[in-house]
């Protein structure tokens, strides 16, 4: 997939700041861009089977999508722009996930999924700031 098809994909789906999810994270995820580079870096190895790069033609932005392997709707994106000096990291969803029905036997199921992606990616957020820590 090429990059301007990512980004028309990333228009189509629904976009959750994982602040948004668990605002005790704003802490954590408030280091600067440089930081984030590394953590793409770090992400990108660890999670190497389950992860998709896109960068701009340009060069300035790159996009780290973890896939969730138990919940295909849904993903994490660890977003690095150089050019406008920001960094994200949202939960994507293919429908609103205010729209799932929490209380049916699946919405339930994919609600546990998309926490435990969350979980998963946060813990690993949590260990590379330790082992930046100087």
């Amino acid at each position: 997939m090429t990059y301007p098809e990512f980004k028309v994909l990333l228009d189509t789906v629904h976009q959750v700041p994982l602040t948004q999810i668990d605002e005790s994270l704003l802490p954590l995820l408030s280091n600067g861009i440089s930081w984030y580079e590394g953590l793409l870096r770090f992400l990108r190895a660890k999670f190497s089977m389950m992860t998709r790069f896109f960068t701009s033609e340009d060069g300035l932005v790159t996009h780290l999508a973890l896939v969730n392997p138990n919940h295909t709707d849904m993903m994490v994106l660890l977003t690095v722009d150089k050019q406008a000096n920001m960094s994200e990291l949202v939960a994507l969803y293919r429908e609103d996930p205010q729209e799932l029905g929490e209380a049916s036997v699946s919405g339930g199921q994919q609600a546990m999924a998309t926490q435990r992606q969350v979980e998963i990616v946060v813990n690993a957020v949590a260990y590379y700031m330790w082992t930046t820590i100087t």
